[in-house]
């Protein structure tokens, strides 16, 4: 629903583009092949569909209760993005690792290209309402590339990594090409 948020704001009550997209933040992270999952990134990439840069940000859940200093880090980071001149349409996705007193570095990362661990947790709702939600495990002693959104989370970094629309694999469709088109 994020996404579709977003395109109903843009066409229906802001008349002209915002000037910058940011999807939520949400609790929990949005790593590796989660972002497939990601309400979050969705919004982010709707904005870049239309030319608006984007950021989905996204925090560890034990940053639950500390909101204040999840925006102070995301602040951070936009900043940065920001007075760097980042290209129109361009997507990032953010995430902030559970936040200590040290403030934490901030590494450009890739897409961790394998399926990190996830816990499910029970949380009791109102009404007795049992509600369960994916917590993906960072920190899990998984190998993942140095380079990865997982490895700047399990270092204590936050990760910012740009992001494509286009999700085509290139190599895969040229082949298909030489297979079914007629020659």
């Amino acid at each position: 629903m994020p996404a579709s948020g977003g395109r109903f704001a843009r066409w229906n009550l802001l008349g002209v583009p915002p000037g910058l997209v940011v999807g939520d933040p949400n609790l929990g992270l949005n790593l590796g092949l989660d972002l497939f999952d990601s309400g979050t990134v969705a919004a982010a990439l709707e904005g870049g569909f239309y030319g608006v840069s984007s950021v989905a940000i996204s925090s560890a859940r034990e940053n639950d209760g500390r909101a204040e200093a999840v925006a102070g880090q995301a602040m951070r980071v936009l900043r940065l993005l920001l007075e760097a001149g980042v290209r129109p349409g361009a997507v990032f996705n953010v995430n902030i690792p559970p936040l200590c007193a040290a403030e934490p570095e901030i590494r450009a990362t890739r897409q961790n290209p394998s399926l990190p661990p996830e816990q499910s947790r029970r949380y009791d709702g109102a009404r007795g309402r049992v509600h369960y939600f994916l917590n993906l495990v960072a920190s899990a002693p998984q190998p993942v590339p140095s380079d990865s959104d997982a490895a700047a989370l399990r270092s204590g970094a936050i990760s910012v990594t740009p992001l494509r629309r286009d999700l085509t694999d290139g190599a895969a469709m040229a082949r298909l090409n030489g297979i079914l088109t007629p020659v």
